[in-house]
């Protein structure tokens, strides 16, 4: 079988983690899959020969659904000339924190047109949390199912119910995944002082998921930004790691006691491997997860937020107020988890396991496998 995988996979390792995950979940549940990828993000009107030399089409994790509404997967474009079925595999929206209650009114016509050809064809797609099921009933598409994101699901990890280490009340490191926005970078940096001050003895890494380097991927002024969060963390003795461009980094969290911070895939990460670890939301994407998961909601945001429908009034709301007790939450969520022996998280592993042969099921229907799950 041949699959054309649509890759959102630029320079963040979360994007690569998706793609890593999804590649080896269908070669595990069809052996003989041959899988060609090409960038989601680009258009791909030049390989539309070999895309329909394809069985089949994938579209898998991330913000999926809100990209369609902003017109930013150009392959999408070419949906018209695309022969083969299309499979969208734990696609998302919440990349806002508005109260905005519907995020895909005013979809355009090749995005919705996509849709459309796969409700006609009385096909599912593929969710990774609630919150988007509801938003794409609300847009009039119920053919939907709540499978995850297949970030989650790391087959060797299938079924351990739990790999925490064993020194969670004095951790001997920490790693620290930094915000993906740049307005959370001081948040951030408190955090780490908060962190060492709660745990002198302890080693603290600083993860940066899309490194610090300016390219085609990153703005002059985020890359200022991002090594002059490098230099400040550096002088209080950080040591800071860039595992962007690749998953092969996210190993870093396999050898800290916790992870704290917040990015979403550090999380799916810690998660999947069934290690403890606490994630500060930046949108609704965090709490799409965390809220079907059990786990403590904790806001990079003032969460007032939510009560402001307009988009552009909730975005620059959401630039001049920070949520002022996050250290306070952070503290409360620390102390919750020691005193209940972390058993959130324990629960929070036996819901992802919960969804691994719903997710085999779904990628089966589509590749017709027979292989035992």
């Amino acid at each position: 079988m041949k699959i054309a995988l649509m890759s959102g996979a630029a320079k963040n390792a979360g994007d690569f983690l998706i793609v890593d995950r999804t590649s080896k979940l269908l070669k595990h549940l069809c052996r003989d899959v041959k899988i060609n990828k090409y960038n989601r993000w680009q258009d791909q009107s030049k390989n539309i020969e070999s895309i329909n030399e394809s069985d089949l089409i994938v579209f898998a994790g991330g913000p999926f659904y809100d990209g369609l509404l902003q017109n930013s997967i150009r392959s999408v474009d070419s949906i018209d000339k695309m022969i083969p079925k299309v499979m969208i595999l734990g696609g998302g929206t919440g990349t806002s924190v508005s109260g905005r209650e519907n995020v895909l009114l005013g979809i355009g016509k090749k995005p919705k047109e996509l849709l459309d050809r796969i409700k006609k064809h009385g096909e599912k797609m593929s969710c990774r949390d609630y919150n988007t099921i509801i938003n794409l009933l609300r847009a009039g598409y119920s053919n939907t199912i709540m499978t995850g994101c297949p970030a989650w699901f790391d087959i060797n990890y299938i079924g351990i119910s739990d790999n925490m280490s064993l020194h969670l009340m004095n951790p001997q490191k920490i790693c620290v995944s930094d915000p993906g926005r740049v307005d959370n970078q001081q948040q951030s940096f408190a955090i780490v002082e908060y962190l060492q001050q709660l745990y002198p003895q302890s080693k603290i890494q600083y993860v940066f998921h899309r490194g610090w380097t300016k390219d085609d991927f990153t703005p002059k002024s985020v890359a200022f930004a991002q090594n002059a969060l490098k230099d400040q963390l550096q002088r209080i003795g950080i040591e800071c790691i860039d595992i962007s461009y690749g998953s092969d980094g996210f190993s870093i969290y396999d050898s800290c006691d916790i992870h704290i911070g917040y990015r979403l895939h550090a999380h799916i990460y810690c998660l999947s491997h069934k290690r403890a670890t606490i994630h500060i939301e930046e949108d609704e994407r965090g709490a799409g997860l965390n809220s079907m998961l059990g786990l403590s909601q904790i806001t990079s945001y003032n969460k007032l937020i939510k009560n402001i429908s307009n988009h552009t009034l909730a975005n620059i709301f959401y630039h001049v107020s920070k949520n002022r007790n996050i250290l306070r939450d952070l503290n409360n969520n620390i102390t919750l988890l020691n005193e209940n022996d972390w058993q959130p998280l324990k629960t929070a592993f036996k819901i992802i396991d919960h969804y691994f042969p719903i997710m085999c099921n779904y990628i089966n229907g589509y590749v017709h496998s027979k292989v035992d799950i």
